[in-house]
């Protein structure tokens, strides 16, 4: 990591001009190419699935997605009047006309009279699409609005409403992105005291990875059916998992300049330390997103690849284009302030103090106490209550009855899923505990974080069920009515979770190992653990609660949009973020880590041949053309 490091410092013009250029190209291809976005759902061997295919087979006009053509009398008017008949007939003959239109039921025709209120000022007509509200393009549907608008009058109102209709009138993510990003800024302008260019930075990283992501998104939906949440879902993810990935790598940073080292070295140092963190985290993520396509199911091979690509490229971007743009800013990636303290005071190596000591203190000293509450409280929390009734219509009779439908689909794509994901999450925290295991040389380590991740999946899909099901809290969040949670959310959340998760705990134990080596091995191992964990917890706490408060804040300004997948996500992101850093990072993990002892480094013989050496800290390699002694001369303090 370290070589790579340096390659991008000293080539950081060709660097940063590869990935502007592959931005600007793609983009352009992109554009050139269009899109095919489309969200067709298959369930093979399913109910729901036997009724579209016999209804698709037998009676075509009826299978399609089916959206009304509401009308309004106004002014006085009657839905019988001549001019509000006349203006609605020429609308309905059009829209009869509108691409992919299979049927239009008119109030005015001869078995329409129950299609108009009794006071005869509504009115309603059916249309009937030739295929599923899914593979329904935006422009269609925008057309079969503007046509049907057309009958609009000083006599007559016209709205449409329908799935496809909904679909095609999601509000746009612009508000949500632009609240995140300036939040995510004000907390880098804090942790980085005031330097405007470092904080800057990961910001920069992020938007270029999701600009190419974005674009190879596009172009992968003439290759597979990809859903037009993926987009949303990509730029959720990528922009929470971008940002904290820059902060891990620039505060590294910025910590090695102040201790003395040259800016190349500081970048490799960054790289080699907590540029593994975002390999090994970002890799996590992207096989469990990837795994989904084991899943069999269509609908989900969209937003798992989208969401995967976005996670890939900003974990890319923080390897290579974040340690060129270092280059540039040399002495600028601190503040005037740190710079002056800097070449005042001289090097100063990170230490422990301050709230985070006397918080990891505090856990050390009541560690029974502090793990059994935390522990009482994600549970709490993590609680699931589910309840669906499935129709039965065909009991005791001899046909054969298939229900259709949204809600028929809705409810077999909950038992699709159901079935398969028991096996998904077993491969998902069985290779997340190998790949521990390799990186820690420790047999409990990843049991304990396998155990704290289901936590924490568990406490935010316990959160979105009380939120958006029962609807606790979700007039303070600003959301309107409850509903049955999204069938493929727990899948996909769990994907990017469970890797997040890993993000922390592996920055979070990583520095709890390093000051495991570094202390003195002549003493007590018990007391040697104890200080371990707490010069760990008491270093790394600091960083955690930034990168926790940006991703907070970039997932929950996702609430502001009015899409109600995208408020599922972003609260349920959001809140496990708060969970897992406040709790589960700040309280439950370091005090098992304490109750453990120091069997948390301990790993069986034959498992220790059997695993590859991953080390998440390994020894900082030299640049031969320069010594640490001589870092304060190279950058030119002291």
């Amino acid at each position: 990591m370290s070589r790579l490091a340096r390659w991008c410092f000293d080539h950081r013009r060709r660097v940063v001009v590869i990935w502007l250029l592959a931005a600007v190209v793609l983009l352009g291809v992109s554009r050139a190419a269009g899109s095919n976005f489309t969200a067709a759902l298959s369930l093979p061997n399913t109910d729901s699935q036997a009724a579209v295919s016999l209804l698709t087979q037998n009676f075509p006009a009826a299978a399609g997605e089916g959206d009304q053509v509401v009308i309004q009398a106004t002014a006085g008017a009657a839905i019988d009047s001549a001019p509000v008949r006349a203006a609605v007939t020429a609308a309905l003959d059009k829209v009869a006309k509108v691409p992919g239109v299979a049927s239009v039921a008119s109030p005015y025709a001869a078995d329409g009279a129950g299609q108009i209120s009794r006071d005869d000022t509504i009115a309603f007509a059916r249309v009937t699409w030739d295929t599923q509200s899914a593979s329904i393009t935006t422009a269609d549907a925008d057309h079969l609005i503007t046509t049907a608008e057309s009958a609009d009058g000083p006599d007559v109102h016209v709205s449409v409403e329908g799935q496809s209709i909904t679909n095609s009138e999601r509000p746009t993510l612009g508000a949500s992105v632009a609240v995140g990003v300036v939040a995510a800024l004000i907390i880098l302008l804090l942790i980085f005291g005031g330097a405007v260019l470092a904080s800057l930075l990961p910001l920069a990283g992020t938007a270029v990875a999701l600009v190419i992501g974005l674009c190879l998104v596009r172009l992968l939906t003439h290759a597979f059916d990809v859903a037009s949440q993926s987009i949303d879902l990509a730029v959720l993810i990528g922009l929470g998992v971008g940002v904290d990935y820059g902060l891990f790598i620039i505060s590294r940073h910025r910590g090695a300049v102040k201790a003395g080292r040259s800016y190349r070295e500081a970048a490799a140092e960054a790289a080699n330390t907590s540029g593994r963190t975002v390999l090994f985290a970002g890799a996590t993520v992207c096989i469990a997103l990837l795994g989904q396509f084991a899943l069999g199911v269509n609908f989900l091979y969209g937003p798992s690849a989208a969401a995967a690509i976005a996670v890939a490229l900003t974990m890319v971007s923080s390897l290579t284009f974040l340690p060129a743009m270092l280059g540039f800013l040399g002495a600028k990636v601190l503040s005037r302030k740190e710079r002056a303290a800097l070449a005042g005071d001289g090097p100063a190596g990170p230490g422990a103090a301050g709230l985070g000591l006397r918080w990891a203190r505090f856990v050390e000293a009541r560690r029974a106490l502090v793990a059994l509450g935390a522990l009482v409280v994600v549970v709490v929390i993590a609680l699931p209550v589910r309840n669906q009734l499935i129709p039965r219509a065909g009991q005791g009779t001899s046909l054969v009855v298939h229900v259709g439908g949204e809600t028929a689909t809705n409810i077999d794509f909950s038992h699709v899923l159901g079935g398969k994901l028991p096996l998904f999450i077993a491969v998902v925290v069985l290779l997340a505990f190998v790949l521990l295991a390799a990186v820690f040389r420790s047999l409990l380590i990843p049991v304990v974080a396998s155990v704290l991740n289901l936590l924490s999946v568990g406490a935010a899909l316990g959160a979105i069920n009380a939120v958006f099901n029962w609807g606790w809290g979700a007039s303070l969040l600003g959301l309107t009515g409850t509903g049955p949670i999204d069938a493929f959310l727990p899948v996909i959340m769990f994907s990017v979770l469970f890797g997040l998760s890993m993000d922390y705990e592996v920055f979070t134990v990583s520095r709890m190992q390093e000051e495991w080596r570094d202390l003195p091995q002549s003493g007590p191992a018990g007391q040697r653990n104890h200080l371990a964990v707490t010069l760990g917890q008491a270093k790394s706490s600091r960083i955690i609660i930034a990168a926790a408060g940006i991703m907070i804040l970039v997932f929950g300004s996702f609430l502001l949009g009015g899409h109600r997948l995208l408020q599922e996500f972003g609260f349920g992101l959001a809140f496990s973020v708060l969970v897992d850093a406040l709790v589960i990072r700040s309280l439950l993990l370091p005090a098992v880590m304490h109750l453990i002892g120091p069997a948390n480094w301990a790993l069986p013989n034959r498992l220790d041949h059997m695993l590859p050496h991953l080390d998440i800290e390994p020894g900082q390699e030299e640049d031969p053309d320069l010594k640490i002694g001589e870092g304060m001369d190279a950058i030119g303090i002291g």
